[in-house]
């Protein structure tokens, strides 16, 4: 299997590109909707992972081309909206 930086790896609803990846651990950085600016946008933190995740299916792997990652980020982005307007009636 090939894991280039910029792929896009799902774990349950969270979402995360590659950053960086050693022999043994790959960086990550969360991927997440910005309500406010109306975009997808990076969190410049670091979560970690290790290829034998990926392996296992703990977390789904993506190339950042892939046309079905595209539709998940915009389910993302409905989900994220649908949590705004939740909470603004609660």
């Amino acid at each position: 299997m090939e894991i280039n930086v910029g792929d896009i790896l799902q774990k349950g609803s969270d979402f995360f590109r590659i950053y960086s990846g050693s022999s043994n651990e790959i960086v990550l950085n969360r991927v997440f909707w910005n309500s406010i600016k109306e975009r997808l946008e990076i969190y410049h933190d670091y979560d970690f992972c290790t290829y034998d995740d990926i392996l296992n299916g703990v977390f789904a792997h993506y190339k950042s081309d892939d046309i079905e990652i595209i539709k998940k980020f915009e389910i993302l982005k409905r989900k994220t909206k649908l949590k705004k307007l939740k909470s603004t009636y609660d």
